[in-house]
């Protein structure tokens, strides 16, 4: 739907299960860490204020995480559906982790620098880098002819929708399928049901929910 309060309130709600694990996690975690320190040592301080002060905290930016990406992303679902080119990149929420990563190993990057650690220290945190890059969900096109997507090596993997064998869906990633190539729209990306109705409208192929008929 395109009305921002129905946007809103689905984003406020979306969060609350994942966000009360969280904090639930952390809570337990805090007696569990004491029988730990009693096994191992007989003197144990707990500071039960900072420990919940900290474990709301990362509850509290985690709901905001989640409440933020689910509706930018519900936002982008609705101005994607008025185009007849549809772009279908990283979800909001794995944008801004990967985002951050790459942040994080900047500010690293420059803080080893600046202590003089060695090269191979400052380094490093280009290892989180790669990763980002290897993980980051690379966009999927689907415009009136066919459906492409660029590879991590920047080729570009094309499908044309008269040469789609088979769409299916499974575990939350949708895969096209022609005789040599392969697309897969993942939990990752955004905009899973949309991506269906299109590539089933368009491709004017049924989709297969659990696996693919040519497996």
């Amino acid at each position: 739907m395109n009305r921002l309060g129905y946007q809103v309130r689905v984003s406020a709600i979306g969060g609350i299960q994942s966000t009360l694990q969280i904090l639930f996690v952390v809570v337990a975690a805090i007696p569990v860490r004491v029988l730990i320190e009693r096994i191992f040592s007989r003197d144990v301080s707990v500071d039960w204020r900072t420990s919940l002060i900290a474990g709301c905290s990362i509850a509290t930016l985690w709901y905001l995480g989640v409440c933020v990406s689910t509706f930018v992303d519900m936002r982008r679902d609705a101005i994607r559906g008025r185009t007849p080119r549809q772009s279908f990149p990283a979800s909001a929420f794995w944008t801004g982790m990967y985002g951050l990563t790459l942040v994080l190993s900047a500010a690293m990057v420059i803080g080893t620098h600046r202590e003089g650690d060695p090269m191979w220290v400052q380094l490093t945190p280009l290892v989180f880098v790669l990763i980002a890059f290897c993980g980051w969900p690379r966009t999927i096109h689907v415009d009136e002819t066919g459906v492409w997507q660029r590879t991590r090596l920047g080729l570009k993997k094309r499908i044309r929708f008269e040469d789609v064998l088979a769409v299916a869906h499974e575990h939350g990633t949708t895969t096209v399928v022609d005789k040599v190539a392969t697309i897969e729209h993942t939990p990752c990306h955004a905009g899973s049901s949309q991506i269906q109705e299109v590539l089933s409208k368009r491709s004017h192929k049924k989709i297969y929910y659990g696996g693919t008929p040519l497996a």
